[in-house]
């Protein structure tokens, strides 16, 4: 056999350079795809596929890809935090019930009512000589620090760090982590911040008793974007503008963590869909609503135009979440704004958030549920 020319040699050397780089960039984009979030792309392809040699079987179309989700993580090293473990996970009240360190209608206030728990209180596994926690808090998605709170005294959540994220199906969704026995010298208000990032040590600001230190953690939607100034108007007492607790009404978080998808991502608007709607609301507006400007997905038909006043129709979780709205329909007459026009008592459950009182079997709004229905259109 004859010997190869310099110029065949580096011909020969070229094509393994080529086929080597091609076959790692493939185990590149395969590793990214088994672990990233549905992504989607609108652009064609440049050239159409070649023609294949087997006839094509006849499919359904393909659904229109979602965009991108939000990828989750837990906050602290404690897990799982979906609900289907409460021993140990999660901090009760002194009551010896795990329940009651969970969201919603768990606690019971010293009237005998029930009482509502906006999020989850995560319990330490480590603590020093003293009984102070060790663990740390971290941000539980990629996003941006909203608001920060370094003064114990100045708030029922103590220490505490707001953080907001970008949710693509419905819009900016907030974490909020409290109780922090301090919050990390490096964050900052706008800094933009990626899961896992450390917030703090968890804590029990401003008074709770050292051996129910916890991290307290929310997730959920903003409700009006001029809160600071519906308090000034109303003269309430606001030391955190628009990052009050009163301005933030979350949704479980432990429903987040279970319906996590494989690749660690959260559908919002699926999820929203699925809670029931345990009281609906007519109300007159004479201008669109802030929280729905921000979260369009959750109106439903034309929006309301700024001038005249018309009615709108308003559905409502248990807790008090705004879950869709509309125009009233021409057949619909209602006789003053608040009025509640539907309920669902199996839906409603406990009631402890008492936006709802009953008064022998009529329901109607109580003074909270008219307060937060003016927020909502403020």
């Amino acid at each position: 056999m004859a010997l190869r020319s310099n110029t065949q040699k580096r011909l020969v050397a070229w094509h393994d350079l080529c086929h080597a780089t091609t076959k790692l960039a493939l185990i590149i984009l395969a590793a990214f795809a088994m672990t990233a979030c549905s992504r989607s792309s609108s652009k064609p392809p440049s050239s159409p596929p070649p023609r294949s040699a087997v006839a094509p079987v006849e499919t359904e179309p393909a659904p229109p890809p979602k965009p991108p989700g939000l990828r989750f993580i837990v906050p602290t090293a404690q897990t799982p935090l979906d609900g289907s473990v409460t021993t140990n996970v999660f901090m009760d009240t002194g009551t010896g019930r795990p329940e009651s360190g969970m969201y919603g209608s768990n606690r019971t206030a010293s009237d005998g009512r029930p009482r509502y728990h906006e999020g989850l209180d995560i319990a330490p596994l480590k603590r020093d000589r003293r009984g102070n926690a060790l663990d740390t808090a971290h941000a539980i998605a990629d996003g941006r620090v909203a608001y920060l709170n370094r003064r114990p005294g100045a708030s029922n959540y103590g220490n505490y760090i707001v953080l907001t994220h970008r949710d693509p199906g419905v819009g900016e969704i907030y974490s909020l982590y409290a109780h922090l026995a301090s919050v990390d010298a490096g964050r900052a208000v706008g800094q933009t911040i990626s899961a896992g990032h450390l917030l703090g040590i968890i804590g029990h600001t401003p008074d709770l008793p050292v051996a129910r230190s916890h991290l307290h953690l929310e997730t959920g939607l903003i409700i009006n974007s001029r809160y600071a100034d519906f308090a000034a108007s109303r003269k309430l007492t606001n030391d955190h503008a628009n990052w009050n607790g009163g301005n933030l009404q979350g949704f479980d978080p432990a429903d987040l963590y279970a319906r996590l998808d494989a690749g660690g991502c959260f559908d919002l608007a699926a999820y929203l869909a699925t809670l029931p709607t345990a009281f609906r609301v007519a109300a007159q507006t004479s201008k669109p609503i802030d929280f729905f400007k921000r979260y369009p997905a959750l109106w439903h038909g034309p929006t309301p135009a700024t001038g005249a006043a018309v009615w709108v129709v308003l559905d409502f979780s248990e807790e008090g979440l705004p879950l869709s709205g509309r125009l009233a329909t021409a057949s619909e007459l209602f006789t003053r704004s608040g009025q509640l026009i539907a309920v669902d008592e199996e839906a409603l459950d406990r009631n402890g958030r008492r936006l709802l009182t009953r008064q022998k079997s009529v329901w109607r709004l109580s003074n909270s549920g008219e307060d937060w229905l003016a927020l909502l259109l403020y």
